[in-house]
């Protein structure tokens, strides 16, 4: 899954020379040259199951991989407008005017609650680290 995420990538980091950039899981350089990693596992109500990874030093933009029912797997990576044109929370301000405009959210709140959960639990320090952490609060439904 890693490899089929990491070859959607514009933006592989190493040595280009060396590496060939486009193998960097096929030639174990993943190890490498990532600084400071980081993932989670994530275990869904419904079943799904989620891999978060944070690979700074091998990537610079955002990919996923997901396995099919089937037991295809699918990949691509996420648009992320390069420097300068980069606007993090251009989305968000045009979603506030549109709430105070409208005087309703653009999403359910469920929603934001949901991932300020997430954010919450994956900024607790790492002693756990290795540790199953349960989120009976993150048990929200919503129709999206």
């Amino acid at each position: 899954m890693l490899a089929a995420a990491i070859s959607r990538s514009h933006t592989p980091l190493g040595d280009p020379v060396l590496d060939g950039r486009t193998q960097l899981v096929g030639l174990g350089l993943v190890p490498k040259l990532a600084r400071n990693p980081r993932g989670w596992l994530l275990e869904h109500r419904d079943g799904l199951r989620t891999a978060i990874l944070v690979l700074d030093g091998v990537v610079a933009d955002f990919n996923f991989a997901v396995r099919a029912k089937s037991g295809d797997v699918l990949s691509a990576q996420l648009f992320r407008a390069p420097p300068p044109a980069e606007h993090h929370f251009s989305r968000l301000a045009s979603v506030m005017e549109d709430f105070f405009r409208a005087g309703r959210p653009s999403w359910p709140i469920e929603r934001g609650l949901l991932i300020a959960g997430l954010l919450e639990t994956f900024a607790k320090p790492s002693s756990l680290s290795g540790q199953r952490v349960e989120t009976p609060e993150l048990d929200i439904a919503y129709s999206p």
